[in-house]
């Protein structure tokens, strides 16, 4: 990463100036443009409006209101403070220098990681070159450039942005307000840079605290990436269920949790990770590596309806029952957990359940953070065996879209060799849910490594024929995203633009 990247890396998230988004691009592009060097207190910048304007890519206006803005602040100091200088004919020049606040701030160390991918996005929206006129990206004013770049410095390899809600985000661009942020982020979907959001969620028993929802990045098409090292877009239709009793696993959940039953209130088994029963229930071994596109027993489900397992659902869902993005938010966590198994712990998503101690930890804490669970627990005596059996629930319908996932991975990718499997990044997608309880059509983003990448998706038709007793299957690849438009594609409705 450049010298110059890391200074406007700092000046792009920082909070502590409290800068508005227009004066984050005007400080970084002057860092772009001049370098912090010719702007400290032993030199000063000295152009014309319309110089500036050209250079910085923002109007007279903006320029105008920036500069004095940050001249109050303090942040920008006028060169009579620094020397006596002769004064200049004509139309008025701009001259200011950087003050050593900023100069501070720019030389501090930025731990913040941001995916490599993303470095060369962040660049093409705020560092273009000396002299030139901005990149026309879709006409991106500063404050948009600005939280898209904050959006691209969070996300991860497939661009999805987690643990960021609307108010952090205004906090960190500098948008100030959430209605500002909302009118931006509206912009920049409207512009096909955002697939998809999913909005937070807070709870009296779980999810005490909001839970923040997530953003999906258009990483696929964003015209801002100057390589082939997209990821793949795999999308599967169906025209029949599949998967587990072909219901999304959030609605499975809300169902049982909505079951009016003689079930005891009370849990006589003290359920955990380690060996009892709801465990050793929820745990049954397949006897072999099974698929999205393959049907699968009620056998294999009958776990999930457990006394102990009802309960808790009941318990920890009761209050969310009129909250009508529950499901969406659900199934989103859900696969968010399971893309974070086929990340990270690929060669323990097995046909036998296992508990992977690292996401099982991140999944409690999201949950119910540690600082709630005491009170809880205190003031209700069946709140623990309650959370555990909700908590093991949750994690083993995440493993199993896991394993499905990765059975369908496998037989699309059958000559890719394991060990890349086992290194990828991958994202299950949110665009194809909630449009129906029952899953008949499922999409992933897949990174592989390699540099070019001529293959931008696969997509899989499956078709049933009931009377034979038969699956045929139809895999294609595509060199560009026009088929999104076709059927059954456009059933998913991305927000991709050709």
């Amino acid at each position: 990463m450049s010298l110059l990247f890391q200074e406007a890396e700092v000046i792009l998230l920082d909070t502590s100036l409290g800068l508005s988004a227009d004066e984050k691009y005007f400080l970084i592009r002057m860092l772009c443009i001049y370098g912090y060097g010719s702007l400290k207190m032993d030199g000063y910048l000295d152009k014309t409006v319309n110089e500036l304007e050209r250079l910085l890519g923002m109007s007279d206006y903006q320029i105008k209101k920036v500069r004095d803005g940050l001249l109050e602040k303090g942040y920008l100091i006028r060169p009579e403070q620094i020397e006596q200088l002769e004064r200049y004919r004509g139309r008025p020049r701009v001259k200011f220098a950087f003050s050593s606040s900023v100069i501070r701030k720019i030389k501090t160390v930025n731990e913040h990681e941001i995916d490599d991918d993303h470095k060369p996005r962040i660049e093409r929206l705020l560092l273009w070159g000396w002299g030139l006129t901005p990149p026309k990206q879709k006409d991106l004013t500063p404050s948009n450039r600005i939280l898209l770049a904050v959006l691209y410095a969070n996300a991860n390899a497939c661009g999805a942005v987690y643990n960021l809600g609307v108010m952090q985000l205004a906090k960190l661009s500098g948008l100030k307000t959430k209605d500002s942020t909302e009118n931006q982020l509206d912009k920049l979907t409207k512009l096909g840079f955002i697939l998809d959001r999913v909005s937070g969620i807070s709870g009296k028993v779980i999810w005490k605290k909001l839970a923040t929802g997530a953003f999906f990045l258009n990483v696929l098409n964003d015209q801002l990436m100057t390589s082939n090292k997209a990821p793949f877009l795999l999308l599967m239709k169906s025209d029949g269920i599949f998967g587990y009793q072909g219901q999304l696993a959030s609605n499975r959940m809300i169902s049982i949790a909505s079951l009016k039953s003689d079930l005891r209130k009370e849990v006589k088994v003290a359920t955990n990770f380690e060996g009892e029963r709801l465990f050793e229930f929820s745990c049954k071994p397949l006897n072999y590596v099974p698929a999205w596109d393959e049907g699968i027993s009620d056998e294999e489900c009958e776990w999930m309806f457990q006394s102990e397992f009802v309960e808790g659902l009941k318990f920890a869902l009761k209050d969310f029952r009129k909250i009508w993005y529950l499901q969406q938010f659900m199934e989103y966590k859900i696969n968010r957990y399971a893309s974070l198994m086929l990340s990270q712990h690929w060669e323990q998503v097995q046909s036998s359940f296992t508990v992977v101690e690292t996401v099982m930890s991140e999944l409690r804490k999201d949950i119910l953070a540690a600082k709630f669970r005491e009170k809880l627990f205190k003031d209700n005596p069946h709140a623990q065996a309650n959370l555990s059996a909700f908590e093991l629930c949750f994690y083993r319908l995440a493993f199993e879209a896991a394993l499905l996932t990765k059975g369908l991975i496998k037989k699309i990718f059958v000559d890719v060799d394991e060990k890349v499997l086992s290194q990828s990044d991958y994202e299950i997608l949110l665009c194809p849910y909630i449009k129906t309880s029952y899953i008949t059509q499922y999409g992933v983003m897949v990174k592989f490594e390699q540099e070019d990448n001529s293959i931008k998706a696969i997509t899989l038709d499956v078709k049933h024929n009931d009377s034979a007793r038969v699956l045929t299957r139809k895999i294609e690849k595509h060199l560009d995203y026009c088929f999104i438009k076709s059927q059954p594609w456009s059933l998913f409705g991305f927000n991709i633009q050709e």
